[in-house]
């Protein structure tokens, strides 16, 4: 749905995303319907009941009420439609239950109803369960009715009640399915999210110390090298102060692809913080570690960074640490920062072995 001012901006269960889902569950109900009408359809014809123009002038009825439900329409349209579909909906079972009676199972199609309250916006909690109480009340009503002579058999009369105990089953499975289906895409889009930094693609800070934690036990025991590189980009406020923040996040991207192009597979990349960038490098020890550094750092500074007509630059200043036993991560990085800025202080645009830890 369309985001309302009014709307309860703190409640968890009335959200643009939740307003969009029941929205697009009304359009897929529409068509569920219009389908379980065409079968009602066929099987009149097929029985000769001349009920089948009546699911016919169900399907002229209910199918155009789709253009009134679809996104870009205001929410007062998308209300009316919905009113008329409920209303067209009540009018046909209480046709249908007057007329077979509740041997021919329409009522069962109610069920089929509450994935609709249940996935409804705008709508409080306790609001939705009395909802769906009456939905059960009216189901259990029309269960007891009865119709003195239905012009119909009673073979029709049982295709007809399975025909809609199946309907009502198979709605409710495909909207908890669907339902399901974007909540998880929902959910899978939030992890994303919240593992990656959305500008350069690497790994964020929090996802990389839960992947630093793993290498670190895995390090521990199987006894295999595990080294860390911290790399800063020289002058970057500089960048940023003379050529816009535009340009700034170009050189942030440019970097990280090029960390990401020579990093191995199994390495991890992360944008540590601002213009900082952490890679751990499982099984390699402070030599290979190194290397690689080193060519990350000719790779950053062979290449010009152009845009707007300029030309600018960039270098790195790395700190290279291989991990020693039973060292935290905190205290590695603070050898891998104090190796960088050790570089910082000699000139930038080097690589720096961090000093080994204190015992």
């Amino acid at each position: 749905m369309q985001s309302n001012p009014e709307s309860r901006q703190d409640d968890p269960y009335d959200t643009v995303f939740i307003r969009r889902s029941f929205r697009s569950l009304v359009r897929w109900g529409i068509v569920i319907l219009s389908v379980i009408n065409l079968l009602h359809l066929s099987l009149f014809l097929s029985y000769g009941s001349r009920w089948w123009a009546f699911s016919a002038l169900l399907i002229l009825v209910q199918a155009p009420l789709y253009l009134l439900v679809i996104n870009r329409r205001s929410f007062p349209v998308f209300i009316g439609g919905l009113a008329l579909l409920i209303l067209a909906f009540g009018i046909q079972l209480s046709v249908y239950c007057t007329q077979f009676g509740a041997r021919a199972g329409f009522h069962y199609l109610l069920f089929a109803m509450t994935p609709l309250v249940a996935f409804s916006g705008r709508i409080r909690i306790w609001h939705k369960v009395v909802l769906c109480v009456l939905l059960m009340l009216q189901m259990l009503a029309l269960e007891q009715r009865t119709a003195p002579d239905p012009d119909i058999s009673a073979q029709a009369l049982e295709c007809l009640r399975l025909l809609n105990l199946a309907s009502a089953f198979s709605v409710i499975s495909l909207f908890v399915l669907r339902h399901f289906m974007v909540v998880a895409g929902m959910n899978s889009k939030l992890e994303h999210m919240a593992a990656y930094d959305p500008l350069t693609g690497m790994i964020n800070r929090r996802r990389m110390a839960e992947v630093a934690a793993d290498e670190l036990d895995h390090s521990f025991e199987k006894h295999s090298a595990l080294s860390m590189i911290l790399a800063d980009i020289d002058h970057f406020k500089l960048i940023n102060d003379r050529y816009g923040h535009q340009f700034g996040d170009q050189a942030l991207l440019h970097v990280s692809q090029t960390i990401m192009q020579i990093a191995r597979d199994g390495d991890s990349c992360c944008r540590w913080g601002g213009e900082e960038f952490l890679i751990m490098l499982p099984v390699t020890d402070l030599q290979g570690a190194r290397q690689l550094a080193e060519r990350i750092r000719v790779e950053v500074s062979r290449n010009v960074l152009r845009l707007n007509g300029h030309d600018v630059g960039l270098t790195l200043t790395l700190g290279v640490v291989e991990l020693q036993p039973h060292e935290g991560l905190d205290s590695a990085i603070a050898r891998a920062d104090e190796a960088l800025y050790a570089g910082k202080d000699n000139g930038r645009n080097q690589v720096m072995l961090g000093q080994p830890a204190a015992q």
